[in-house]
């Protein structure tokens, strides 16, 4: 757990706190919409990770002459033109999650949903990207994600690596090509909680505020 809440601390998912590895309801045990968009933008660096969740079927031999299969309920990926991927959820808590990625024309889109009603959460987000297709490159974009901190320069004084913050310090392993420990370890089940995403876009937009003087361009919202 402790390098699950690292790599989000890395990805400055910082509205994000995971309590157990399964990903149901755990007191403290929280995340946004917003940093679900950052944990799956990370997912879509990893190629091991999208052939396992674009994987439709698997069939597992349990015991001699038996065998189960499995299906991926991620109905995004058979009846959506372009999806790559996604997850749903649900639990008592968080009530229908989902997380969808879709290309399109060298365009990408995340769209993450969290409190749905029940069964409605691939169709909601199915409209979410046919918007998000129609309307790339025709609206201003409402804002952006920040990106993964970086670690500390190779030339930096001592002095001033030991004054960073500890959070930047965190950096995950794979983070530069291995596998990202959040995602690998528990994107698949272990962030998709419940969450206030208004809590998260108030504290969003005094973090955008914060950094605009000083940050590059990067991923639109």
């Amino acid at each position: 757990m402790a390098l699950i809440n690292a790599e989000a601390r890395h990805l400055q998912a910082d509205d994000t706190t995971a309590v157990d590895p399964n990903g149901l309801d755990a007191p403290g045990q929280h995340t946004s919409a917003y940093d679900l968009a950052l944990i799956a933008r990370q997912a879509l660096r990893l190629p091991a990770f999208l052939k396992y969740d674009q994987t439709i079927t698997a069939r597992f031999v349990v015991a001699r002459h038996k065998a189960e299969t499995l299906f991926n309920q991620n109905s995004l990926l058979t009846t959506y033109p372009g999806a790559i991927g996604g997850k749903i959820g649900w639990t008592s808590a968080a009530g229908a999650t989902y997380i969808g990625l879709a290309r399109r024309h060298g365009v990408t889109l995340i769209v993450t949903l969290l409190h749905c009603p029940a069964l409605t959460e691939i169709n909601s987000a199915a409209k979410l990207l046919d918007w998000g297709f129609a309307a790339d490159g025709k609206v201003a974009p409402a804002g952006t994600l920040v990106g993964p901190l970086q670690p500390p320069s190779a030339s930096a004084s001592p002095a001033a690596a030991a004054a960073a913050p500890p959070a930047r310090a965190a950096v995950a392993p794979g983070s530069h090509g291995g596998p990202s420990v959040l995602v690998a370890a528990g994107f698949s089940c272990a962030v998709v909680l419940a969450a206030a995403l208004g809590f998260a876009y108030g504290r969003r937009q005094k973090l955008r505020a914060s950094r605009a003087s000083d940050r590059p361009a990067r991923d639109r919202v």
